[in-house]
């Protein structure tokens, strides 16, 4: 729970009970590091961002080093604590349940009624702006929302189908529809796509991850290419982000932003966007990690999240709370645990390794 208030705190003004929160859960899963059996790639990954955070803050401000090396430092335990923690399943589960059914139930009230449920001046900053003009869910931007109402429903979508499941699916891609059909929504597809092409035999050997990530750069290519003509295809389409793809397609295919992939240590995101207005998920991670924590960063979630695997490549795309979210992060987790046991599945990653339960 303690997670999940920071995470809606971020949205606020309340920057010092959040940062409290923080050092709180901090504390917990440092104290439950302790007691983990580390594994030799956990040790590197550990390793490397204590010698990044070091580095980082001799030569960086104060301020970078201390986002940097929060917003990893707060990823890399919730992985580690999520992954061999031994957990009631049910019971969180069904806790994961309700957040889902509330978040989708407030996007619903601001539909309805008009009117954000939140006043404008608890919202802090940047976020403020999406007040009465997005439906912004439990999570108060509607971008942290979508992407937790997609990491639920990929979980319902990998489940025995009932009912149940299928009407919690609906009310999911509602949702989602309300808020605006963002990067989450477009992830998804493509995570539907690849997970059910992947079952035809002939697919599965051509569509392996390494083809998916060349076939959405080529994408991206030809679509700014022909930006013009297929702005007015999405400018017929009810919901669309229209404005976010005039800003997103030529930032992925301009050389100057992938100057971010030579930092080796964390730098100043804010700068950076100064320069750049950079919106692109997977540049801001190297900018805020630096390249070998970045790659070390892709790598965990490639081993431990490994069915939300192409969802958050999509979302790197544009904006994505996997790297800079605990909550996101520990519950995609919990998701990916929940379904290997249920399916009794091997996990395909590009390391191989092994999961315990």
């Amino acid at each position: 729970m303690l997670i999940l208030i920071s995470s809606i705190l971020g949205s606020t003004q309340y920057n010092v009970i959040q940062i409290i929160i923080e050092l709180i859960i901090i504390a917990i899963l440092t104290y439950h590091l302790f007691h983990f059996n580390i594994s030799s790639f956990e040790l590197i990954l550990i390793f490397t961002y204590v010698i990044t955070s070091i580095i980082s803050f001799l030569f960086n401000d104060i301020s970078t080093f201390l986002l940097s090396a929060k917003l990893s430092g707060l990823t890399i335990l919730s992985v580690l604590y999520a992954t061999k923690t031994r957990i009631n399943t049910n019971s969180i589960l069904r806790l994961l349940q309700i957040i889902y059914f509330l978040n989708c139930i407030l996007v619903f009230y601001e539909v309805i009624s008009g009117k954000p449920w939140v006043s404008a001046s608890l919202v802090g900053g940047f976020y403020s702006a999406y007040i009465g003009a997005r439906p912004i869910g439990l999570f108060l931007t509607p971008h942290l929302s979508s992407v937790y109402v997609a990491i639920y429903l990929i979980y319902l979508f990998e489940s025995p189908n009932t009912t149940f499941v299928y009407l919690q699916s609906f009310i999911g891609l509602l949702s989602m529809y309300f808020m605006e059909l963002g990067t989450a929504f477009y992830a998804l597809l493509i995570w539907y796509f690849y997970a059910r092409s992947s079952k035809i035999p002939l697919l599965k050997t051509v569509l392996t991850p390494y083809t998916i990530s060349i076939i959405i750069v080529c994408i991206a290519f030809f679509v700014n290419h022909y930006l013009e003509e297929i702005i007015k295809i999405f400018e017929a389409t009810p919901g669309h982000r229209i404005y976010s793809l005039y800003i997103i397609l030529p930032q992925l295919i301009t050389m100057e932003n992938f100057s971010s992939f030579t930092n080796l240590i964390p730098q100043n995101i804010t700068e950076f966007t100064n320069i750049t207005d950079n919106e692109v998920g997977l540049f801001e991670l190297f900018i805020d990690n630096g390249f070998f924590l970045g790659i070390l960063l892709l790598i965990m979630m490639i081993k431990y999240i490994d069915i939300y695997m192409i969802f958050i490549f999509s979302t790197l795309m544009h904006y994505s709370q996997f790297f800079d979210n605990s909550f996101i992060v520990i519950s995609a987790v919990i998701f990916n645990k929940e379904l290997i046991y249920l399916k009794n599945i091997k996990p395909k990653y590009f390391i191989k390794t092994k999961l315990s339960f």
